[in-house]
């Protein structure tokens, strides 16, 4: 199991989101959940995830997305 947790929600609503986001990631923590933050989109953000101790991260300062590409399906 996992907890998404949006990054760009820290930025967003920055009142209390850290202290929400603490408090989700220590009690997943403590159900053995692993948690992943979404919308990782610049350096600084990418610190406060690490800061926080979420377990994973995912955004455009992490990987850039690869170009579409077509896929043939057999049937």
């Amino acid at each position: 199991m996992h907890h998404d947790c949006k990054g760009d929600q820290l930025i967003r609503y920055p009142v209390g989101s850290r202290l929400m986001i603490e408090t989700i990631v220590d009690f997943s923590r403590k159900l053995g959940i692993k948690t992943i933050a979404e919308h990782v989109h610049n350096d600084s953000l990418a610190l406060i995830i690490a800061e926080i101790g979420i377990d994973f991260s995912r955004g455009f300062f992490i990987v850039k997305p690869d170009p579409a590409v077509s896929l043939e399906l057999s049937c």
